[in-house]
């Protein structure tokens, strides 16, 4: 596999699935692969419109992207979320890898089925095989269980057991409190970090000062390198 051949393979699945709006894989520039020690993974990238990326040429789509309502510059739920998680991690802006685990666009990830998602799950796999051989990231934080279990099927670690962090997120309710999850593959080589999905759940900007707090402190003893 090869980064052209891979994108040429995205392009064709594209049509011939019959997904009707485009596809984006990274965030980041390509360049930040191979030196990336952290890679921030998201689902499926959403819209409802056509468009498609194979890589960010602006840098960091997190910071640089107008994701707003009609292009406007002001930052979405997520890239705000994002943003803090950069700055409690240290992590530089330009100094990550970030992708779409499958990189079909869809206006949401459960009308994905039958052999759009069986075919382009598979894909999705082989895509981000050729991620690992190529990236020296210990760090893998992702977006929701979806795209956690998907990374530590291919880092080889088990979900079971894991060392989980509270955020304080609906504690007041009656719906269970949402928790970061922190897995270390058995060779301690990795760290994958199961991160309530930002655009739900913003952990990073609670009114309740103190489970704001709480979030951030938990965050970074989930992604603390081994």
């Amino acid at each position: 596999m090869d980064e052209l051949s891979l994108k040429s393979e995205l392009r064709e699945l594209h049509d011939s699935l019959g997904f009707k709006l485009g596809w984006d894989f990274a965030v980041t520039p390509m360049a930040n692969l191979k030196k990336a020690e952290t890679i921030l993974v998201a689902l499926n990238p959403g819209g409802d419109c056509y468009a498609e990326s194979w890589e960010s040429t602006d840098g960091n789509a997190y910071f640089t992207g107008k994701w707003g309502k009609g292009g406007s510059s002001k930052p979405t739920s997520v890239q705000t979320q994002v943003r803090a998680l950069h700055k409690l991690l240290d992590i530089n802006q330009d100094d990550i890898f970030a992708a779409q685990f499958f990189p079909f666009r869809s206006k949401s990830w459960k009308e994905i089925k039958g052999e759009k998602y069986n075919r382009g799950m598979n894909f999705s796999r082989r895509l981000w095989t050729w991620v690992l051989e190529e990236s020296k990231a210990k760090r893998f934080i992702c977006m929701g269980a979806d795209a956690t279990d998907q990374i530590a099927k291919l880092l080889n670690i088990s979900l079971e057991n894991p060392e989980e962090y509270l955020t304080g997120w609906a504690r007041d309710t009656s719906v269970p409190e949402q928790k970061i999850a922190r897995y270390v593959s058995n060779d301690g080589k990795y760290v994958l970090v199961k991160w309530p999905h930002p655009s739900r759940f913003l952990i990073f900007s609670q009114n309740n000062i103190e489970y704001c707090e709480l979030s951030k402190n938990s965050m970074r003893k989930a992604a603390q390198i081994c």
